[in-house]
């Protein structure tokens, strides 16, 4: 229904050359948006077990480190070297969506996991290495979830 009403108006204002990029722009809006909405639902929860909060954020750090090995390794290359800049489209958001979840996610986990002030700089600065999630899930995280 959305979709078919985003065509609408782009033919209504014959936006035509442009209609890719505002419909994948406006995909990934809504993918942000439905994040947001998911992670309301969980703050919003009155009872959360800590070990499947914290189990849940090493699944998300998990995944915030392959996208950005994925960006710098695979994406980055072929935009500059293969002149093909669509290739960091989707990674770049993905992943920034997944950094987002990741440094939500840090900060949620702070009390569940007894993290000192620390500990918590140590896995936000984690979030902007390359490897940095890995160090931070085998280091601080194992075996507190």
């Amino acid at each position: 229904m959305f979709h078919s009403f985003v065509k609408s108006m782009l033919q209504t204002f014959n936006l035509s050359p442009i209609k890719d990029k505002i419909t994948n722009h406006l995909a990934l809006s809504l993918i942000f948006i439905n994040s947001l909405l998911f992670l309301e639902k969980i703050k919003s929860l009155k009872s959360v077990n800590n070990s499947s909060l914290i189990s849940s954020f090493r699944w998300v750090a998990l995944a915030e480190g392959i996208s950005y090995l994925f960006l710098l390794l695979v994406a980055m290359p072929l935009k500059y070297l293969a002149q093909i800049p669509e290739a960091v489209l989707w990674t770049g958001w993905v992943h920034g969506l997944l950094f987002m979840l990741y440094v939500l996610g840090a900060l949620l986990i702070k009390k569940p996991a007894n993290l000192t002030w620390i500990q918590l700089g140590l896995v936000l600065l984690g979030s902007i290495l390359p490897f940095g999630p890995f160090v931070v899930d085998a280091n601080i995280l194992k075996g507190k979830g």
